[in-house]
């Protein structure tokens, strides 16, 4: 029906050409061989996935709203609205925060979009319960470590140390994909 008989094709046809749920599974498979994973899953629950949402949309704006612009009204005594992404390549110093500031926040967002999928993606296929508390849990953490190590991640070993953190809650986000995946093959 549907798509399959307007393009003149079998239903059959077109799902062999289609990758498989469990092809995508195979491909998040490698994260039950990070080092890192137990310990993510074994994160004490302490926030349903939903308010981890919520959380981490609170972080992003937050980091914004008082450390971003706050950091601006330190440095430069305002805030610029109209410039407030513009830095000269020769900034240091206070200029350099405030720059890393923005960074973060800018970072947050793209860390929200991919948990919120992910949280979404999970409650969809039935996932659901300690595991994805677990799962939402590690992430917070690693999003409320995050953006204070981003600040202060001026050399090397710290940038080690910020990628870390990122890494961290990133794989919590594969790990509930790949859980949601798992559950939609059931």
């Amino acid at each position: 029906g549907g798509f399959a008989a307007a393009q003149g094709s079998t239903p059959g046809a077109r799902s062999a050409a289609r990758p498989s749920i469990m092809q995508f599974s195979s491909l998040l498979a490698f994260t039950e061989y990070l080092p890192i994973t137990a310990m993510i899953e074994a994160t004490e629950p302490v926030v349903n996935p939903f308010a981890a949402v919520v959380i981490q949309l609170i972080i992003t704006y937050a980091t914004k709203i008082f450390i971003h612009s706050g950091l601006s009204l330190l440095v430069h005594g305002y805030y610029d609205n109209v410039n407030s992404g513009r830095f000269t390549p020769t900034s240091s110093g206070g200029d350099l925060l405030v720059k890393r500031a923005r960074q973060a926040h800018e970072n947050s967002f793209e860390a929200l979009i991919v948990f919120a999928v992910s949280v979404g993606l999970a409650v969809h296929a039935g996932v659901g319960g300690e595991l994805l508390e677990r799962l939402s849990t590690a992430f917070v953490a690693a999003r409320l470590a995050y953006v204070p190590v981003y600040l202060a991640a001026f050399n090397t070993p710290l940038s080690i140390v910020r990628s870390a953190v990122w890494g961290f809650g990133f794989i919590a986000c594969l790990r509930i994909c790949y859980h949601a995946l798992l559950a939609i093959e059931g």
